[in-house]
């Protein structure tokens, strides 16, 4: 017999049991914040018992972290395939085009991921701000790398501070995955057309 508020559901496998914990936890954070992540409220949107949370993860702690650095993955997967390291031959205007596309792309399957990733709740617990903040800055340094990559293709070039052009790409496409986030019927084609604008305003060699 099921307990008292908790609907009867099949018996799932611990790593799908986890993670639909880990979904849970994510949408309360992005929703309500940290303070949102009690034990009991868990158990009965999953429609199980406290002890089976504590069973999958044995602290609350556990959890958010699990959650974060499940996040994180997603992230850098998306970066890996989009903005490797390394652009290579490419051509810095396509690479950087072809980069915010993917981002937009991910943005618009999996909004909570990046909802989070850029912008943490109030209340966030410093330790997992410190981990956050530790991805804005590894976004940041893939930016960097794009930017000492393509600014020798670029007519004066020389007189660009990489650093600040880096902050302002970076600063730009936080604004159009924010757009996405705000309303996921935009037109991410029309978004990628107007950086394409700008971009081809710049006198590439």
């Amino acid at each position: 017999m099921s307990p008292k508020g908790v609907t009867s559901k099949r018996r799932m496998p611990m790593e799908e049991r986890r993670r639909q914990l880990l979904d849970i936890t994510l949408r309360l954070v992005v929703e309500e914040g940290f303070g949102a992540v009690q034990a009991q409220r868990i158990a009965t949107e999953a429609g199980i018992t406290k002890p089976i949370v504590y069973r999958a993860y044995p602290s609350l702690a556990a959890l958010q972290i699990a959650m974060l650095r499940r996040e994180q993955r997603r992230v850098d997967g998306v970066l890996d395939k989009v903005a490797p390291v390394d652009a290579g031959d490419r051509s810095p205007r396509d690479m950087l085009l072809r980069s915010l596309g993917g981002i937009l792309e991910a943005a618009a399957q999996r909004p909570l991921t990046w909802q989070l990733a850029l912008h943490p709740p109030e209340g966030t617990p410093a330790v997992v701000r410190k981990i956050i903040d530790r991805r804005r800055e590894a976004l940041l340094d893939r930016t960097r790398g794009l930017v000492r990559a393509g600014l020798p293709k670029l007519g004066g070039g020389e007189q660009l501070d990489d650093e600040l052009m880096a902050r302002i790409l970076l600063a730009l496409a936080i604004e159009h995955v924010q757009i996405v986030l705000d309303d996921p019927e935009t037109d991410r084609d029309a978004l990628l057309r107007s950086t394409e604008a700008i971009l081809d305003r710049l006198n590439w060699v």
